[in-house]
């Protein structure tokens, strides 16, 4: 499957990674919270490194599991993760489209991993089929697709949109996905209202003065209930159980061609997306000069 963000380029942002637990009042951690609440077993992270967010599942009980492709995912995480009392299962390092598990889980999830696959509707079949009878998937992603944060991060954070297969950010398309693997989606939609950042990138001046002006906004903007929509949000976010007697690989071969059809139209939509987002890219670069 084609991987737009090389695993080099992973393994250098967590060089000097330091095992932590995630805030527990950010919207990511109070969604997993609440999508886990009274499920039992053992939970999986796909591309789970560095961890932070296992141990919100770990203090609903639940026995963590992970696999990711970046040293320290086999030995030193589910050391720290003991190190926290947590009841701990597997952790694999493996490429996740060649892994094939002998268990299912009670509670799949996955935070900012299938956006950077071409294939992604492919590589939520890959997460689906991992879910048992009445578990629960989790599905989050940034969201450089709505209109504002596709500027920003077009214009102010290039090298890092690039890594990105922006089309795939359409919570609307992995429904329609799941709904034909047969899953009923309890929530899909943009999550925690505006935020925006920037990895290190070369800007033009232009660029770095506006990139100031954003910087300087951001906490207003962030304060700003009406913001939490698709053009704005900086994350999106899906729940979906999996409904009983249903196979999972059976029922995608069988919607291969309208799974085809649905991956093709979000292809449309980001291409418009961005015919709009250009345009006010330019103008913007005309202005400021």
């Amino acid at each position: 499957m084609t991987n737009l963000r090389s695993q080099a380029s992973w393994d250098q942002s967590y060089a000097a990674v330091r095992f932590a637990k995630a805030d527990e009042s950010s919207s990511v951690a109070r969604f997993l919270k609440n999508s886990a609440a009274g499920l039992t077993g053992e939970c999986i992270e796909i591309g789970c490194f560095p961890g932070q967010f296992l141990p919100i599942l770990g203090d609903l009980g639940l026995r963590l599991n992970g696999i990711d492709l970046a040293p320290g995912t086999d030995d030193a995480l589910p050391t720290w993760l003991r190190g926290l009392s947590y009841e701990i299962g597997q952790f694999v390092r493996q490429d996740f489209t060649e892994w094939a598990p002998e268990k299912s889980y009670s509670f799949v999830y996955s935070l900012g991993f299938l956006e950077h696959f071409v294939e992604w509707p492919s590589i939520i079949a890959h997460h689906a089929k991992l879910v048992v009878p009445g578990g629960t998937i989790v599905l989050g992603a940034p969201n450089f697709s709505g209109i504002l944060q596709r500027i920003l991060h077009k214009f102010l954070d290039g090298r890092n949109y690039s890594t990105h297969y922006v089309p795939s950010m359409n919570t609307e398309a992995w429904s329609r996905v799941l709904e034909l693997l047969g899953f009923d989606v309890t929530y899909a939609g943009p999550l925690g209202g505006f935020d925006f950042w920037a990895e290190g990138d070369v800007r033009s001046p232009v660029q770095d003065a506006f990139l100031g002006v954003v910087q300087k906004a951001r906490p207003y903007l962030m304060s700003l209930p009406d913001l939490n929509g698709f053009h704005t949000s900086s994350y999106l976010a899906l729940a979906a159980k999996r409904r009983p007697q249903v196979d999972v690989m059976q029922r995608y071969q069988q919607a291969a061609p309208v799974i085809e059809m649905i991956r093709s139209d979000a292809d449309e939509k980001s291409a418009a997306l961005d015919t709009v987002a250009d345009g006010i890219i330019s103008a913007l670069k005309a202005h400021i000069r």
